[in-house]
């Protein structure tokens, strides 16, 4: 499989709030993961030889899946990636590692894949829509909980990236919002953190909200010094979602959130 590049780190794609809990045998969002729920937001995937974080949980019907940057199918992982409508894809279908599963999940929805499909130009949503779906095997579906280490489960997906000076968690990281780029597409953020090319697709929250996941890592010589550093960024993720709803069989793929039961 062509291998890609698994783009930008610091994340905020905000994803869309979502509704009506379906038995799915979920763990409820709000608890802590216990030994019997082992896939998590933060937990690793791997398509395409890269490895990268679960950013959320997300459901439709008795199907759990796993949000993960598009980007994560591919090299030069955290890098700024080029035009997704025009860049390597991964194919739908490829099998995905998942931390904690018995079973290979398969990917399913891949956001560089369908604008390639539909001929998509749009300068933001080519560079910015990051967005992938894994389906968790049904065998595995009672080891999944939404809830983010340290922080718990989200209550929703914001739909406005936050403002500049806001404190942020970036998986079990701080950070803090900066300034919002390209049409609310894109939310820089300083962090002090020694991030990786594997914490792309870490959730990142304001609180127990969820603003997406990070998807271009920081970079500059000087680590303790954030002045000298190109921020990390966050792609808006309810926009994302916005996109995949367009797709009828993803029209209901919906948020697991903090309080729902399966």
């Amino acid at each position: 499989m062509a291998v890609r590049s698994a783009r930008r780190v610091l994340v905020a794609v905000a994803l869309a709030a979502m509704t009506t809990p379906l038995a799915t045998g979920v763990t409820e969002a709000g608890a802590a993961s216990s030994a019997a729920t082992t896939i998590h937001p933060g937990g690793e995937v791997n398509f395409g030889n890269v490895s990268c974080e679960i950013g959320a949980v997300m459901r439709q019907g008795q199907t759990i899946y796993l949000a993960v940057p598009a980007s994560c199918g591919g090299i030069d992982a955290g890098k700024q990636q080029p035009d997704g409508c025009y860049g390597p894809i991964s194919p739908t279908g490829v099998p995905v590692f998942i931390e904690g599963a018995k079973h290979r999940g398969e990917l399913v929805y891949d956001s560089f894949t369908e604008m390639q499909l539909h001929s998509v130009t749009a300068h933001n949503r080519c560079y910015f829509n990051d967005l992938a779906l894994v389906r968790v095997n049904r065998h595995d579906r009672h080891l999944v909980t939404a809830t983010i280490p340290g922080t718990g489960a989200p209550r929703r997906v914001l739909t406005t990236l936050p403002k500049s000076g806001t404190a942020l968690r970036i998986g079990s990281n701080t950070g803090t919002a900066a300034a919002t780029l390209h049409g609310g597409w894109v939310l820089t953020a300083s962090t002090m953190a020694m991030l990786k090319t594997a914490d792309v697709g870490a959730p990142v929250t304001v609180g127990n909200d969820l603003v997406g996941m990070l998807l271009v890592l920081p970079k500059g010589p000087i680590p303790s010094a954030p002045l000298f550093q190109q921020p990390a960024q966050i792609y808006n993720l309810s926009r994302a979602i916005q996109q995949l709803h367009k797709i009828p069989r993803f029209r209901h793929v919906a948020l697991v959130r903090a309080g729902w039961r399966g």
